[in-house]
């Protein structure tokens, strides 16, 4: 999935994405809070809980209706996961580069 970061920031000075490719092409959002959850009786699955506001649509839908669709709530999930795996590559190769450099 294709995002990018806007120069904006919204009301709470939370960052604001765009998704730049797709059905939800233009529409621009910020996440609130992300909150992690260990399912009980299996301790190799988490539930996600992803708080987030739609802060703009480039056509006639409203802001709450896509909120409320499914696949756009599955397309910030997968944009989360993208964010947290690059993060945890970034955070890796400064660990290795910091070991190499002391």
């Amino acid at each position: 999935m294709k995002f990018e970061l806007t120069e904006a920031n919204n009301e709470a000075g939370l960052a604001v994405l765009k998704i730049t490719e797709g059905e939800f092409n233009g529409v621009e959002f910020a996440f609130k809070t992300v909150q992690f959850h260990e399912e009980e009786g299996d301790d190799s699955s988490c539930r996600v809980n992803i708080d987030f506001d739609v802060l703009k649509t480039p056509d006639e839908r409203s802001c709450q209706d896509i909120e409320k669709m499914e696949p756009f709530q599955e397309i910030l999930g997968k944009i989360m996961n993208q964010i947290l795996e690059e993060q945890i590559q970034h955070n890796e190769q400064q660990s290795q580069s910091d070991k190499s450099n002391p």
